[in-house]
């Protein structure tokens, strides 16, 4: 028995010498006659599967990602004078429409339409509301400020923009300096739509301007709140701009 585990043991280390000559051997002959197209080893082929993070990580072996330009964009050309007279024409007709709906529950749907319809002319004829000037706008010689409807409120509604905050700030700040007066508020339409209705749409906007400065001013004042509607046009309702100039709200101390 013993015989027989001394002859295994001898098998194996005459196995291991030899392969360790051949290993040296191998090497000897690669270093002397390389393989003129060698190819990977096993393991360079496995290690971009096993890991493609490491493998990425290469910028030579990453691709080029292309980088995003981003497409102008084209401004919208003003209006020719074929086009606004076009709109113009229109919007005539739309309003002469309006006006002549009675003002009944049955015709609300028709007549909110309309004004929908109006207020998107308007804003292809006017895009932009008239800027409001950064000066004072009130001083001891100037005790009335006239503002455009549409820089305070959303197309022909009651409800404030919400860049209408920074400006009646600015009026609050103003009208501390006039302590334990009265303020008028009067809102004016233009001729668009029925009488009755402008009136009552002026004094919802002047209402929601003397609720705001109340709100930031506190008690010391008296309140007068107006609504004209269509009845006092500083300019004929004929044109697009006109319209404009006649929709404003007039804040006054007394």
């Amino acid at each position: 028995m013993l015989r027989l585990v001394l002859v295994f043991i001898f098998r194996l280390l005459l196995v291991a010498v030899g392969g360790g000559l051949a290993a040296l051997a191998g090497v000897a002959i690669a270093i002397r006659s390389p393989n003129p197209t060698p190819q990977k080893p096993i393991i360079a082929h496995l290690l971009p599967s096993l890991d493609p993070q490491v493998a990425g990580s290469n910028p030579a072996a990453s691709p080029t990602q292309a980088t995003e330009t981003a497409t102008p964009v084209e401004s919208t050309s003003q209006l020719d004078g074929a086009e606004q007279e076009k709109l113009e024409a229109e919007l005539k007709q739309l309003q002469a429409q309006l006006k002549k709906l009675p003002n009944r529950r049955a015709n609300r749907q028709k007549i909110a339409q309309l004004n929908q319809e109006i207020a998107e002319i308007e804003q292809q004829l006017n895009p932009e509301p008239p800027p409001i000037a950064s000066t004072p706008f009130f001083s001891p010689d100037q005790k009335t400020a006239t503002l455009p409807s549409d820089a305070l409120f959303a197309d022909t509604s009651g409800e404030l923009r919400p860049e209408a905050g920074p400006i009646l700030d600015k009026i609050a700040s103003e009208l501390k300096n006039f302590p334990k007066t009265t303020i008028r508020i009067a809102a004016h339409t233009d001729g668009a739509g029925q009488p009755r209705n402008n009136r009552i749409l002026s004094f919802r906007q002047a209402q929601a301007i003397a609720q705001y400065l109340s709100t930031a001013l506190g008690d010391g004042y008296h309140w007068l709140v107006l609504g004209y509607g269509e009845t006092r046009p500083l300019v004929p309702n004929d044109t697009p701009v006109n319209l404009q100039r006649n929709r404003r709200i007039e804040i006054a101390v007394e």
